[in-house]
């Protein structure tokens, strides 16, 4: 049976897909978390670590308004040691996320969705699914080299 995928659109949510793997079973697959702990330099919110004065200031970010993401509860935690961030951090960039891991994953994933990504009656908006995947894979060492940086020691 061919995995049927769901995007979940309730109050603006499109960063994650339901697949029914079969008839009792579902995979959750999120997209955009290599955002979570970077803010792109274009939005004008302060990083996640900048605890800004004012938290019910708002900034500009994707065509709506947001406030710092240091003034949320989850991240003064975070911002309080570091050290556990870090090192979880670590341990994904020398496990899943090893470039060799990542990859090997890309491909088990290609294998499973390629034929019917490049079916005819499957629309793209970013081209030809290969060449997709292939940006993908070549994003992959920026990403892992961004939060390397991250992680990094003052």
């Amino acid at each position: 049976m061919p995995a049927r995928g769901w995007c979940r659109r309730e109050r603006g949510n499109h960063n994650d897909y339901f697949y029914e793997d079969s008839a009792r079973h579902f995979t959750l697959i999120p997209w955009n978390v290599e955002c979570t702990f970077w803010i792109d330099p274009d939005h004008k919110a302060p990083h996640w670590t900048v605890l800004p004065d004012d938290c019910s200031a708002t900034y500009e970010y994707w065509g709506g308004l947001a406030t710092a993401p240091a003034c949320n509860i989850v991240f003064r935690a975070l911002n309080m040691d570091h050290s556990g961030w870090r090192a979880a951090a670590r341990g994904l960039l020398d496990g899943p996320l090893a470039l060799d891991a990542m990859l090997a994953k890309i491909d088990q994933y290609v294998a499973f969705i390629g034929d019917e990504a490049r079916a005819e009656a499957t629309p793209t908006m970013y081209g030809a699914f290969d060449d997709s995947v292939e940006y993908l894979k070549g994003t992959i060492p920026e990403l892992r080299d961004r939060l390397e940086e991250l992680i990094r020691e003052p």
